[in-house]
């Protein structure tokens, strides 16, 4: 993903139209309402974002590279018309957003797809990229629990999707625990997929969502209370859900997944607690610097003895940023490097395409039938 300055292309011809004509409004209405789609995507991945209002600077971000800022758009001389071009991959998905005046932040007008989950964020979908198709024929059920938290000293809330014909079965099944519960149920369409893949192959699987009380998610995913909250999940919130339901014996049967600093905090807990879980699945985990790097790597050292299995999945396009060593395609990469030479078992896969939940739910049906398909050790 990179900036260009194509010598020709449409915007550049509107430009010198305008720059010959005093109907810069006309000229400018004719256009956009000549585009089949915006922006404008031209063969081989030449992107053109266009950006109409009056302001006195437009930025955009393509991606969450929020802590480098906005890229500078271009004006069209004497005009409210901003545009900047990109080459993207003509497979990819990607998130993206106007800055104004260095202050709000704003989806784009002039295209109708929202980016999933994220407010004033707006969706572009490259001609080449491949939705995942979802045929659901029975869909399973959910319920919310309430369960003590020695770890905490409180009462948590976990919503349990269970699988369908689960109420009339006799089998136990396998667990899963999605630690960003409420993204990965709502931005995420979990319950939707998971009612879709028991027809590609996967095994049956109570799926536990775990929501994070309001304003806790970065203390207990990837701050101070990060440990406490791997306490939480492998000693409070398993037994409970195993007490409970019908769930298959042993850690082999127990998988935990999450993106961003769930992810993180999949993987916290799986090497804190390998006896506990034997699979753990993540999306762009939240592995924002070498410093959270090495706490992961520190703690799997410890979890030698019994190697939890790992997936990792991640995006050209993940949170970066030099200046502050932020860098989640580099430091996914080194952590699934450096588990594999420790002797753990690591697949991993990078997503030529853009982040976020649009990219995120799409790869999930494979991710989840990657290890819930499989018998286990």
């Amino acid at each position: 993903m990179k900036i260009v300055d194509p010598d020709e292309s449409v915007i550049v011809t509107l430009a010198n139209e305008i720059r010959a004509s005093e109907k810069d409004t006309d000229l400018i209405d004719e256009f956009i309402a000549g585009q089949v789609r915006i922006p404008i995507v031209e063969p081989g991945g030449l992107v053109h974002f266009l950006y109409r209002g009056s302001a006195e600077d437009v930025g955009i971000q393509v991606g969450y590279n929020s802590r480098m800022g906005s890229a500078p758009m271009k004006r069209v001389e004497e005009t409210d018309l901003w545009y900047l071009s990109y080459e993207l991959r003509p497979t990819g998905r990607y998130d993206y957003a106007f800055q104004i005046d260095l202050g709000k932040i704003v989806a784009d007008t002039l295209n109708s797809r929202p980016a999933p989950g994220v407010k004033n964020w707006s969706e572009l979908v490259m001609p080449g990229w491949q939705p995942h198709t979802r045929e659901v024929s029975i869909k399973g059920s959910v319920e919310e629990r309430t369960f003590p938290s020695a770890a905490f000293d409180d009462e948590r809330k976990v919503e349990v999707y269970l699988p369908a014909g689960y109420g009339s079965s006799v089998t136990d099944d396998e667990l899963l625990i999605v630690t960003d519960g409420v993204a990965a149920r709502d931005a995420g369409e979990m319950v939707e997929i998971l009612d879709s893949l028991p027809g590609q192959g996967m095994a049956p699987t109570i799926t536990a969502f775990l929501p994070f009380p309001k304003g806790r998610l970065w203390a207990e995913t990837g701050g101070g209370q990060r440990d406490v909250a791997t306490r939480m999940i492998a000693g409070d919130l398993i037994p409970f859900l195993r007490a409970e339901y019908r769930i298959l014996p042993g850690r082999s049967h127990v998988c935990i997944t999450g993106t961003g600093l769930g992810g993180y905090l999949s993987l916290n807990t799986a090497f804190s607690f390998p006896k506990s879980i034997g699979k753990v699945a993540t999306q762009s985990a939240g592995i924002y610097n070498s410093a959270f790097a090495r706490a992961l790597l520190d703690k799997a050292r410890k979890a030698a003895a019994h190697k939890p299995q790992i997936h990792m999945e991640w995006y050209e396009s993940d949170e970066f940023d030099p200046g502050e060593d932020v860098h989640v395609q580099r430091d996914n990469a080194l952590v699934a490097r450096s588990l594999r030479n420790w002797g753990f078992k690591v697949t991993t896969k990078e997503h030529a395409s853009g982040t976020g939940w649009g990219s995120w739910r799409n790869d999930m049906p494979n991710l989840l039938t990657h290890f819930l398909a499989s018998d286990g050790e």
